[in-house]
């Protein structure tokens, strides 16, 4: 018999960033390691996928550091592979911490959903 996982919390990551940015101390040590479900991330910025791309996967919510600013980062392209800026995404995710001004999320699953299941081609920067 296998037991499954209890679902991941939901979390609004503008709410954790807000959280962060008041008490960086109490924060990582209240989040930090904790797996959370994001339903409603816009993708603000992220990533370029191209040839010689970024050293660095990832797609942000908020481009504003007086107002948010919360990347959540992968080690493999696919995750990502069918976001676009603009996009909503569902997003579970490991909490990590900040990282210079940023709330850095590792993404365990993301799931495109508006446009459904989002961007099939590769991007045009291939």
């Amino acid at each position: 018999m296998t037991s499954l996982e209890p679902a991941p919390e939901e979390a609004v990551a503008l709410s954790l960033w807000q959280e962060f940015k008041v008490d960086e101390a109490t924060a990582t040590s209240k989040y930090a390691g904790k797996t959370f479900h994001f339903a409603h991330v816009v993708v603000d910025k992220m990533t370029f996928l191209g040839e010689g791309g970024d050293t660095e996967l990832f797609v942000q919510e908020g481009i504003d550091p007086n107002i948010e600013q919360v990347k959540f980062k992968t080690d493999t392209a696919f995750d990502i592979l069918n976001a676009r800026e603009n996009y909503v995404t569902e997003i579970v995710g490991k909490v990590q911490g900040m990282q210079f001004g940023y709330l850095i999320i590792h993404i365990l699953w993301l799931k495109v959903i508006d446009p459904p299941g989002g961007d099939t081609k590769p991007p045009p920067e291939y």
